[in-house]
């Protein structure tokens, strides 16, 4: 554009270039603190389900084996897998961000009308009224009759402090889900 405006007697020099910038003290914008978005190929996407699933497989099988004392860790450890089963297929199904998940209460669900309302986002349009998908329907309404730490938003405690407090319990992170180097 300033090429044109320079053919023109617009003006004398391009006031965005290097040279010009520094002679003036400025800099150029730096993209070192950029957020950079890896978006999950299908096969990816079938790996993550796959492994909540085969985790929380493994780990009722190591309950049942289990005595005492360390069947409830191993209960709940799997349960929380299935949580972040479900709060991934609820992300991908609607297209909420994993805060506006987590941070779902029993008031923004309304299951009979299908409606999940997010209340608070980064921005004023994050603001909105999702329609549910079937199968998320079924995941918000199975929600509320088990004792998940992570997805029982139809109880009434925020997703976000029951997932804290599953990770603070467990002792399981991003990392136990065997992603591939």
């Amino acid at each position: 554009m300033f090429k044109y405006g320079i053919a023109h007697n617009w003006c004398r020099e391009n006031p965005v270039t290097s040279n010009n910038l520094k002679l003036h003290g400025a800099k150029m914008p730096s993209d070192a603190d950029a957020v950079r978005i890896h978006v999950l190929s299908p096969a990816e996407e079938m790996l993550y389900f796959e492994t909540c699933k085969r985790l929380a497989a493994e780990l009722r099988a190591e309950a049942a084996r289990a005595k005492g004392g360390a069947v409830w860790p191993k209960q709940r450890a799997a349960q929380a897998f299935d949580d972040l089963y479900d709060v991934g297929r609820l992300m991908l199904l609607q297209g909420p961000r994993p805060s506006e998940v987590l941070s779902t209460k029993t008031e923004h669900v309304d299951v009979a009308r299908a409606e999940w309302r997010i209340a608070a986002g980064k921005s004023r349009a994050a603001r909105r009224v999702l329609d549910l998908t079937p199968e998320s329907r079924g995941i918000l309404e199975c929600a509320a009759c088990q004792p998940a730490p992570m997805v029982s938003c139809l109880r009434g405690a925020s997703m976000a402090r029951r997932f804290r407090t599953w990770r603070m319990r467990t002792n399981v992170s991003w990392r136990h889900l065997a992603w591939p180097s």
